[in-house]
């Protein structure tokens, strides 16, 4: 019996069926869009009014800010009191008399150079002396030793025994050209007590000797040689 149903159905009815199963598969997924569209209105209302009401307060605290601001005070300054002028002071010149007193010039008397003494001139005159230069020294020391040398006797033992060497002696020469006294003695040996007696005694015959510049010191090295004598 159920069959024979099916059967009689055409084309026609098996349209029909499947469109109303469409709309019922569609038709709570079409409530639920429309019922959220519905509603997205009025979620976008409630932000607005929100957000407005947030700027309205956040306004009115500004201006409650600025409101509450203290507004500056301009101190006025009391002018300056300028300082007294001082009087001028009143002085006065006094003049006072002045006493001159005569002064009385004394007579010019002429001062009379003092006659110079013996030992002025003495001493003008050796301060007009050149100083002695150490090369005249020299040549005066030259001469005495040409002398003591030209003086000088070898002993006739020393000779015949072979003995030589030289004998430095030194001695004082005074400003007047003698041997100073004690001055006289051997510096250096010859090695031979006759050949030293025989230098001192060269120099005793030679004094006096030409007056030096000054008192001097001398050393004079004898020599005594058998191929000289």
């Amino acid at each position: 019996m159920r069959v024979h149903w099916l059967g009689k159905l055409n084309l026609f009815h098996w349209l029909a069926i499947s469109l109303l199963l469409h709309v019922s598969l569609i038709s709570p997924l079409f409530l639920t869009t429309l019922h959220a569209a519905e509603a997205q209105p009025n979620r976008a209302e409630r932000l607005r009014i929100e957000v407005f009401g947030m700027v309205a307060n956040r306004q009115l605290e500004e201006k409650h800010e600025r409101v509450a601001e203290p507004q500056p005070v301009n101190k006025v300054l009391p002018a300056p009191t300028p300082a007294p002028t001082p009087a001028p002071a009143n002085y006065q010149t006094v003049k006072s008399p002045v006493l001159v007193e005569k002064v009385e010039e004394a007579p010019f008397k002429p001062v009379l150079a003092a006659p110079h003494t013996a030992d002025e001139a003495t001493e003008q005159k050796q301060q007009t002396i050149s100083p002695v230069t150490e090369d005249s020294l020299q040549q005066y020391m030259a001469r005495v030793a040409r002398k003591v040398r030209g003086n000088l006797t070898y002993p006739q033992e020393a000779r015949g025994n072979g003995m030589k060497g030289t004998a430095t002696i030194a001695f004082t020469i005074t400003s007047a050209g003698d041997i100073k006294g004690n001055s006289l003695r051997v510096q250096k040996s010859s090695g031979y007590a006759v050949l030293d007696s025989s230098a001192l005694e060269s120099a005793q015959v030679s004094a006096p000797f030409e007056e030096p510049p000054k008192e001097i010191d001398i050393a004079i090295a004898v020599s005594f040689n058998v191929e000289r004598f």
